[in-house]
């Protein structure tokens, strides 16, 4: 995969993770929506980054496969992961080898959350991902993808800046670039620390529900629920997010 991409995200976000994302209120219903679809089985997880999911997952009783590309970003998991049932593969989730520890039968559950997705860089490498997350997914098995919806204000402006003061008093500007030709967008989070600046970049090519459905479809996965986020909310028009759950019915 061609930079930027997953690694190099995970890279250059490693340091600051667990400060800006670490304690997200939807952690722990997040966390028990994906408990209850396992079901003590297999989960994998993929770009689990420092183990926000997966750590709490495995804790609660499941073995976790997380897949993560970012050896910064595993680094921090392995730390927190010891003497848990953490399975940690460091690759990219298209070339990665996570074959040995698959139970016989295959995964009871598979998922992707906060846009990992997007960070695949083409349809073409979003739908390869799903078609391995498929192939090792037990018959009944399910897919889960939380995923952003395409800002249409931005898609429209094709342009955004925001600032936020950091609680240590720093500031962060952050640039958001959409090009809907392509469906992609570009942002850059630059924090300035004194003198010093630290640039935090997202490369994202988003995927509009309809299209994942598809992309679902032709890897043998069917839709079974759709919601606005880990609360299980209705997904609506004015929805800002969702969280889907797709099943394989058959081998």
């Amino acid at each position: 995969m061609s930079a930027p991409g997953p690694t190099s995200y995970g890279d250059a976000w490693a340091d600051v993770y667990d400060e800006w994302f670490g304690e997200l209120s939807d952690t722990t219903p997040a966390v028990g929506v994906l408990a209850g679809l396992a079901a003590g089985g297999v989960a994998l997880e993929v770009g689990a980054g420092t183990g926000r999911l997966a750590v709490p997952l495995a804790r609660a009783g499941g073995t976790v496969i997380a897949v993560e590309s970012s050896p910064r970003m595993a680094g921090r998991l392995r730390a927190k992961a010891q003497g848990l049932p953490v399975r940690l593969v460091v690759g990219d989730v298209l070339d990665a080898d996570w074959s040995a520890h698959l139970p016989p039968g295959g995964l009871a559950l598979a998922y992707l959350s906060c846009n990992t997705l997007y960070q695949l860089p083409d349809q073409q490498a979003q739908r390869r991902c799903l078609a391995r997350l498929a192939a090792d997914l037990a018959v009944g098995g399910r897919l889960v993808v939380e995923a952003s919806m395409p800002n249409l204000a931005l898609l429209a402006a094709g342009r955004s800046t925001s600032m936020r003061v950091l609680p240590d008093g720093r500031v962060a500007v952050t640039t958001v670039r959409a090009d809907p030709a392509h469906q992609r967008t570009t942002t850059d989070t630059v924090v300035f620390d004194g003198p010093r600046q630290h640039v935090l970049p997202v490369r994202e090519r988003y995927v509009w529900p309809a299209e994942l459905d598809l992309l679902a479809q032709l890897v043998g996965l069917g839709p079974e629920q759709r919601w606005s986020g880990w609360e299980r909310g209705p997904f609506t028009s004015t929805s800002t997010g969702h969280v889907t759950v797709y099943r394989k019915s058959s081998l």
